[in-house]
C-alpha cells in the first residue's frame, strides 16, 4: 500500500481546521445549553408567580412647591424655592385583612407556631422585612438638588424639609401588633405586616431658585405650585422620572421584588403645577407591576 505523505504545513492546517471545528461545535452546544437553562429558569419563575401573593394596588402622587425663607426676619428677600412630590404606594396582600387580623391575634404573626393551613396562609401573606433600593432619579435638567426619601404619612401633601443626604437604600421597620402601632411616631420608615398602610415617599427638588427676593410690589405671590411661575421656572425644568425597587420577605421567608418607575406629575392636558398643585393616581396596576417571588 502506498503511503500518503503529509508535509508539516498541511498537518498544521489540518490541526487548525480541527480546532476551529471543535470550537464551533462547543460554542453551538454551549449556546443551546444556556438557552435551555434560561427557558427552564423562566418556566420556574412563571410557576412560582402564577398565583400572586402580593400585587401593587395603586399609587397616589401629589405635586406642589414652596420656599424656604432664609432672610433675616423672614422678609422674603432670600427665598430658596423647592418643588416636591409626595408618593404613596399601596400594596395588596391578596387576602381579607379583617379576617387575617382576627386569625393572627392582631397581626402578632411571630408567635404563630402551628402548621395548619390557616397559619401557613397568614405567614405567606404577611411580611417581616421591607426595603427599597436601586433608587434612580432621571431628569434632563440639572437645576436643583433632587432626592427621594421616606415621608411621614401624617405629613403627606404638606411641605416638610428633610436635610438628610440621599441614601442607596431605605429600610422599613415592620410592625405587627397594635402596641407597636401606638408606640410609633412614624418619623422613621414604618410599614404594617399586613400591608394595610402605604409606602410613603417624598421626591424633593431643592435649590431650584436660590436667593430670590420678593418685590415689595408683589402682593400676589403664593407658597404653592404657582411660586414656580412667579420665579420664572419653566415646566420643562421640572420634568423628572423616579425609579426604585421594592423588596419584601414574608413570614415563610419567601422573597419578593417589584420595580417601579414613575413620572413626576407636573402637567397634563387640563392643568399644570402653576395652578397650585398636581394630583395623580394610578390604579389597576396588577398587569403593569409584578411582585416576583425569587
Amino acid at each position: 500500500m502506498k503511503k500518503i505523505k503529509v508535509n508539516k504545513r498541511d498537518m498544521l492546517a489540518l490541526i487548525i481546521l480541527a480546532f476551529a471545528v471543535g470550537i464551533s461545535i462547543a460554542y453551538v452546544f454551549n449556546k443551546s445549553l444556556q438557552e435551555y437553562k434560561f427557558a427552564n429558569q423562566m418556566e420556574n419563575l412563571y410557576a412560582k408567580n402564577e398565583n400572586p401573593v402580593f400585587t401593587l394596588d395603586k399609587i397616589v402622587m401629589y405635586s406642589s412647591a414652596n420656599a424656604i425663607d432664609n432672610s433675616e426676619g423672614q422678609t422674603m428677600q432670600d427665598l430658596n424655592v423647592c418643588q416636591f412630590t409626595d408618593i404613596a404606594v399601596f400594596i395588596d396582600n391578596m387576602v381579607d385583612i379583617p379576617s387575617l387580623i382576627k386569625e393572627s391575634d392582631a397581626m402578632n404573626v411571630s408567635t404563630v407556631t402551628t402548621d395548619d393551613e390557616a397559619s401557613r396562609k397568614i405567614k405567606e401573606h404577611t411580611i417581616k422585612e421591607l426595603y427599597i433600593d436601586n433608587i434612580k432619579i432621571n431628569s434632563a435638567s440639572s437645576k436643583g438638588t433632587k432626592t427621594l426619601q421616606y415621608k411621614n404619612p401624617s405629613g403627606f401633601g404638606k411641605f416638610t424639609i428633610n436635610n438628610a443626604e440621599q441614601t442607596d437604600r431605605i429600610n422599613f421597620d415592620v410592625i405587627s401588633t397594635n402596641v407597636d402601632n401606638e408606640e410609633r411616631d412614624y418619623t422613621n420608615p414604618t410599614f404594617y405586616a399586613d400591608c394595610s398602610n402605604p409606602i410613603t415617599l417624598n421626591y424633593m427638588n431643592k435649590n431650584l431658585v436660590t436667593n430670590y427676593a420678593v418685590s415689595t410690589q408683589d402682593t400676589q405671590i403664593k407658597f404653592d405650585g404657582s411660586i414656580l411661575q412667579s420665579v420664572g421656572t419653566p415646566l420643562d425644568d421640572l420634568i423628572c422620572n423616579v425609579g426604585f425597587d421594592i423588596h419584601m420577605k414574608n413570614n415563610l421567608n419567601q422573597n419578593f421584588a417589584c420595580s417601579v418607575s414613575l413620572d413626576i406629575p407636573i402637567k397634563n392636558e387640563n392643568k399644570n403645577i402653576y395652578n397650585g398643585y398636581m394630583y395623580g393616581m394610578q390604579d389597576n396596576l396588577q398587569s403593569k407591576y409584578k411582585f416576583f417571588k425569587n
